[in-house]
């Protein structure tokens, strides 16, 4: 007698293969993907949220990893600060960072708004990673304020800060620097900041290019719900097992929808604190990544979004890639 075969709802055939995953995880990992697969829908939902409207896209472009040559432009105006700003204080080794090429990243192409097309990163990124710093600091006394308002943490604003010291090092032109902080809840608390030198600073007030017209308000304004809205990550996951890739995923964030975001203006730099503790969904999830991030190896790349055909195609600030990063060979921060 013949059965007819009920195709599997696609719930059931997601539930499957969850459980075939889990047999193949370690008794560590099988334990925090327990957790993790029964966080729930509500929690889905919510991580769900960071993405922005792109993320359903299938034609997105896609490269394999390719370092940034160390030495390119090495006669460049903004190598002399680069180095000053690299030497300062290292705190974190060049084993645990690097900075990938912007070309391997996919960005909103010029006609994105009508035939939703990604494309490769035209070019070289606009600002050149050139340190990284571990810090470790008092949470929740480190970045809140005496009233327990939760505030920024502001790594330029301490006296002994990177930008500082090098300042008394260096001569030569003008220069910019954009600093991205992750600000991450303890126990233990620390911060991964991240220092930019932009090549090309005149590029930024550029009225007559779309990098102009969104790099302006962004870096120079007085409108941080702008900045809120504008400013994207995207992560690549390299390296992870089945646990940190399903809980980061590699969608695009516009994180300051989400996650509160404090922005520092300087004269020559602007500091973007990213807290990821205003959000206990996202502190969830770079907690699981910090348990595993001895083992971990991701791309990141940071892009002001382009929500008009003027501002489009998109450009990449800046990247960078974090392997096996031993969060316990942080210092204090400096005071």
């Amino acid at each position: 007698v013949a059965v007819a075969r009920r195709p599997l709802a696609a719930e059931r055939l997601d539930a499957i293969a969850r459980r075939v995953a889990l047999l193949g995880l370690a008794a560590k990992d099988a334990a925090e993907a327990r957790r993790f697969v029964d966080v729930g829908a509500r929690a889905r939902v919510e991580l769900d949220r960071f993405a922005t409207a792109e993320d359903d896209d299938d034609d997105e472009a896609e490269a394999a990893f390719v370092e940034e040559a160390d030495e390119a432009d090495e006669n460049a105006a903004w190598r002399p600060w680069a180095r000053a700003l690299h030497d300062a204080t290292p705190t974190c080794g060049k084993r645990y960072w690097s900075s990938p090429r912007a070309d391997t990243f996919p960005v909103r192409g010029a006609n994105y708004l009508r035939d939703r097309i990604k494309v490769l990163n035209r070019g070289d990124a606009q600002f050149a990673l050139a340190a990284v710093d571990l810090l470790w600091h008092r949470d929740p006394a480190g970045i809140e304020a005496d009233d327990g308002e939760r505030k920024g943490l502001h790594v330029c604003g301490h006296p002994r800060n990177r930008l500082a010291l090098a300042r008394k090092a260096y001569e030569g032109c003008d220069a910019f620097t954009m600093v991205v902080t992750l600000v991450v809840p303890g126990p233990p608390a620390y911060t991964l900041a991240m220092y930019y030198v932009c090549k090309d600073p005149a590029a930024l007030k550029d009225q007559a290019t779309p990098l102009g017209r969104v790099a302006r308000p962004f870096f120079f304004g007085d409108d941080d719900t702008y900045r809120d809205a504008r400013f994207k990550l995207t992560p690549r996951m390299l390296d992870s097992n089945w646990v940190v890739r399903k809980a980061v995923g590699q969608r695009p964030a516009v994180l300051g929808k989400q996650l509160k975001q404090w922005y520092w203006r300087g004269a020559d730099y602007l500091e973007i604190d990213i807290d990821i503790g205003s959000s206990q969904i996202a502190a969830g999830v770079v907690r699981l990544c910090g348990g595993y991030a001895k083992a971990l190896v991701v791309d990141i790349s940071f892009v002001i979004e382009g929500k008009r055909d003027d501002e489009l195609p998109e450009q990449i600030l800046g990247t960078i890639q974090i392997r096996n990063l031993d969060v316990t060979k942080g210092r204090p921060l400096p005071t």
